[in-house]
């Protein structure tokens, strides 16, 4: 008969407890983010639904790509390293440091957002737009939604420069405020993933010394 003594098992309820805690603040961040993508989005759609004159991306961002093949990740890597997948992966270098829209060219097909050190799969597009960046991002997200729904079903093979550099955005005596109201979400979002990384660390943790 194995006798688990009382330090033990408080230890043991102690950590169940913590481990259950993190997850309940990781749930509440989560949540939190949706509901401030969901906002920014309400703000571009209004704004853009009520407004004319457009700018091109292709006429403020030069478009640029990765260099790297998808199997150069290294799990304990230090920075991101962007593929076309939905997760994004990490690696020991970096080759942009910027704040930059990122679009995998095929595969799983989506728009993220990025600011700092990071690293590019080939097929994956890098767009730093001199002008309005966060309307083009708000609009590159949806210019994908839109690409997938219009598929009727089938996949999409890829995405290409010309289509990205014909994504436009209004662009009016309006546009610059709707932008920094649309910067100021998006650091709160980038906050709250830093949060969100730094207790997803302390959960791995405590699971890889104690399970």
């Amino acid at each position: 008969m194995i006798i688990i003594s009382s330090y033990i098992l408080k230890t043991f309820v102690f950590i169940v407890n913590t481990i259950g805690t993190v997850d309940d603040l990781i749930e509440k961040n989560t949540k939190i983010i949706k509901k401030l993508e969901q906002l920014s989005r309400l703000i571009y759609l209004k704004h853009k639904n009520l407004r004319d004159g457009k700018l091109l991306l292709g006429d403020c961002c030069d478009i640029k790509t990765g260099k790297l093949d998808a199997n150069a990740c290294s799990k304990d890597g230090r920075y991101p390293f962007f593929t076309c997948r939905q997760e994004v992966l990490r690696i020991d270098n970096y080759a942009f440091d910027c704040e930059a829209i990122i679009i995998s060219g095929n595969g799983e097909i989506s728009a993220k957002y990025y600011n700092g050190k990071f690293n590019a799969y080939q097929r994956t597009y890098v767009l730093s737009p001199s002008k309005l960046f966060y309307l083009f991002m708000e609009e590159c997200k949806l210019s994908i939604l839109d690409l997938k729904n219009n598929s009727q079903g089938s996949v999409i093979k890829f995405i290409t420069k010309g289509m990205l550099e014909n994504i436009a955005v209004v662009n009016d005596d309006d546009s610059i405020r709707i932008n920094n109201k649309l910067r100021e979400i998006y650091d709160q979002i980038t906050n709250i993933k830093n949060k969100l990384n730094i207790l997803k660390n302390i959960k791995t943790k405590l699971l890889n010394k104690y399970f």
